[in-house]
């Protein structure tokens, strides 16, 4: 079943924080890197909507939000009521723009990584050595080496709300080693 972005912030049924349109007038007007845009003009509709959608839906799981939600019967976190940032009571009828850009940097990460944000399931080490300790992650697992997401969106979303630490087991972080003597 293909999904269809809805945007519109009052609309009940709304799925995305940004349009398809607006992530390809970012990558146009905002971002240096063409390759980029050249990716997303290469993505099938379907695609670009399952970018847009999963970006909105990651961001409304590692944040939680100033103020509260509008509406109860909203599907996202966005648009807020009494949300106030920088001493001004954000309009209960939109999305701010940081938590639009915030969203296409997401999804700009998502292809970067090509969706690699690992659920950790199957995340192994290449090698552990004792003596002196060493840890090589196999990021041939799916994981990815970098970071859960870009430093960028934690700017954006700066006053917006707090992010919420993620305990995924193989973030490439390490959990727990046991040591056993041969």
């Amino acid at each position: 079943m293909a999904i269809v972005v809805i945007s519109d912030p009052l609309d009940t049924e709304a799925n995305s924080y940004v349009s398809v349109a607006e992530v390809l007038a970012y990558l146009t007007d905002r971002v240096s890197n063409d390759a980029f845009r050249v990716a997303w003009d290469r993505l099938a509709d379907d695609q670009k909507n399952r970018y847009v959608v999963n970006a909105t839906r990651s961001l409304d799981t590692m944040a939680t939000w100033i103020g509260e939600r509008y509406w109860y019967k909203q599907l996202l976190d966005w648009p807020r009521s009494n949300a106030w940032y920088d001493g001004f009571l954000i309009d209960s009828n939109e999305v701010p723009t940081r938590i639009k850009e915030a969203t296409i940097e997401f999804i700009m990460w998502q292809m970067e990584n090509d969706d690699a944000v690992s659920t950790g399931e199957n995340t192994q080490f290449d090698k552990i050595k004792v003596g002196p300790i060493e840890i090589d992650f196999n990021e041939q697992v799916g994981g990815s080496p970098k970071k859960y997401f870009p430093d960028i969106i934690a700017y954006l979303l700066e006053g917006y709300g707090s992010l919420n630490n993620p305990d995924l087991p193989g973030a490439n972080r390490l959990k727990q080693v046991k040591l056993f003597r041969a």
